[in-house]
């Protein structure tokens, strides 16, 4: 499984990409910003992007839907951090497949993105 990392923290994101990778996933690229997160999926089609909420330069509202639109079949999984995120139904609205709380859940994403990853068609 293909994954692009997108956390406006780049201690994060190399953080989450080690965990996935340790847990044997592809990790194809990260991003801190939600332009090159659209750039990115736009040239290598990942399977699923993980995506913070919280970028610097543009908003979930923003990057979901141009996400969405560069690579239809992926699978969008938010990462927040808590888990009654306010904009939860929101994000989902805008094109979020799944959520995980990365104050919680990091042990058990790689596990969860396998699962996932089989429930969708690829295209």
């Amino acid at each position: 499984m293909r994954v692009l990392v997108v956390d406006g923290s780049s201690a994060v994101g190399v953080r989450l990409a080690a965990r996935l990778r340790e847990a044997g996933l592809e990790v194809v690229a990260q991003a801190a910003r939600g332009d090159a997160a659209i750039e990115l999926t736009a040239a290598l089609r990942p399977d699923v992007v993980v995506i913070d909420p919280h970028l610097p330069d543009q908003s979930a509202a923003e990057v979901l839907p141009a996400l969405r639109a560069r690579a239809p079949a992926a699978v969008l999984m938010v990462h927040i951090d808590d888990p009654g995120h306010r904009h939860r139904a929101h994000c989902r609205a805008l094109g979020a497949d799944f959520f995980f709380d990365k104050s919680s859940e990091y042990d058990g994403l790689a596990a969860m993105l396998e699962v996932i990853g089989g429930l969708r068609p690829r295209s």
